[in-house]
C-alpha cells in the first residue's frame, strides 16, 4: 500500500511584470498557512517519509516550513524543476519513477496541475486545492510505477 499527500503551495506574492514567477515568495499569511498545515500533518498516522517539491521559491518555502512542523528534516526534501507548473500527466510520470521503498510520499506543487492530479487519481469526486490545501490518498499498489488514474481513496482532506 502507498500513501500520497498532494499539497498546493501556500499564499505567495502576487504575480507582477517586474518579478520572475519562479522567485515569488510566501507572504506572511502563507507562512502561517504552511505552519498550520505542518501541524495538521503531525497529527496524522502516515506522515511522509519522502517529500518532493517544485523548486520554485514558494513551493520550496511551503515544503520546508510545513515539514519543520512535523519534524521532517528539510535537507531530505528533494526539489525538482520538473514539478514547476507541470501538467498532471507529468506529475504522474514523476511519481511513477520513484523507488518502491517509499511508502508515504508528499508532493508540493502548483495549480492547476496539483488539483487536476488529485481529481484524476480518485475514483470519484473532484478537487480544487486552495493555497496550502492538501489531500492524502491511499493506493493498493506495491510500487509507484503501478499508479493509475481512478485508483486512489481519500484518507483525509485539509483546507486551511
Amino acid at each position: 500500500m502507498k500513501n500520497l499527500i498532494l499539497i498546493r503551495h501556500a499564499h505567495a506574492e502576487s504575480e507582477n511584470l517586474l518579478q520572475n514567477d519562479f522567485e515569488r515568495k510566501l507572504i506572511p499569511q502563507g507562512i502561517l498557512e504552511a505552519e498550520k498545515l505542518g501541524a495538521f500533518i503531525k497529527t496524522k498516522k502516515d506522515k511522509p517519509d519522502y517529500i518532493i517539491a517544485s523548486s520554485a521559491y514558494r513551493t520550496l518555502e511551503t515544503a520546508k516550513i510545513a515539514s519543520e512542523n512535523f519534524n521532517f528534516p528539510a535537507e531530505k526534501i528533494f526539489f525538482k524543476i520538473e514539478l514547476y507548473n507541470s501538467s498532471f500527466q507529468k506529475l504522474i510520470e514523476q511519481i511513477r519513477s520513484l523507488d518502491s521503498s517509499i511508502i508515504n510520499l508528499a508532493l508540493v506543487g502548483h495549480n492547476p496541475g496539483i488539483s487536476q492530479l488529485s481529481t484524476a487519481l480518485v475514483a470519484s469526486g473532484s478537487y480544487q486545492l486552495a493555497p496550502s490545501a492538501a489531500v492524502s490518498l491511499r493506493f493498493e499498489i506495491r510500487q509507484w510505477s503501478e499508479l493509475t488514474a481512478g485508483t486512489g481513496t481519500e484518507n483525509w482532506y485539509y483546507y486551511p
